[in-house]
């Protein structure tokens, strides 16, 4: 139990220690070209896209699947600030380890549900884009996007309100 604890706190110290001074993390800067399409792409393929915080995990009495119900905070798509959103995602998702833990923030793109109420994160791991928090639990509006560039895979620290108002371009 204390490596699987290991493992899933690396990704949070590796995002900490590697993104520097505060200032970075909240200035309001143009998007990139890699980064304004990584969104576009994302927010082509979601029906619903919000911000917000796990409230509640439970396994459904079936096994089949897992729901996740998220506090929103800031939506963008077939959602409401305040609302409580219920996901539903297959349990076969879950079988190597926890997607999501109690308290944690994600800006989520989300597919349609479908003909069993059952949705995931737009292209894996991609639509799942954590929000930042600094020391003390503030809440950092700021998401971390991967994108591909010629060198490889790039991590941009993006404002929300800088991708919320690429999203809304995005349905114009």
């Amino acid at each position: 139990m204390l490596g699987r604890r290991f493992v899933f706190s690396l990704p949070l110290l590796f995002l900490s220690a590697s993104l520097g001074a505060e200032s970075r993390l909240t200035r309001d800067l143009p998007l990139s070209e890699a980064v304004t399409r990584e969104v576009r792409e994302l927010s082509r393929h979601a029906s619903t896209i919000f911000s917000g915080q796990v409230v509640s995990i439970a396994m459904e009495p079936d096994g089949n699947a897992v729901s996740i119900r998220f506090r929103v905070e800031a939506a963008m798509r077939d959602a409401n600030a305040g609302q409580i959103v219920e996901v539903r995602e297959w349990a076969g998702m879950w079988a190597l380890a926890p997607r999501y833990r109690l308290g944690q923030r994600f800006l989520l793109f989300l597919y349609p549900p479908s003909r069993l109420g059952l949705t995931s994160p737009v292209l894996g791991e991609r639509g799942r884009l954590p929000v930042l928090l600094r020391g003390g639990g503030q809440l950092v509006p700021a998401v971390l996007i991967r994108s591909a560039s010629p060198t490889g895979e790039r991590r941009t620290v993006v404002s929300l309100g800088t991708v919320a108002r690429q999203i809304a371009r995005e349905k114009e």
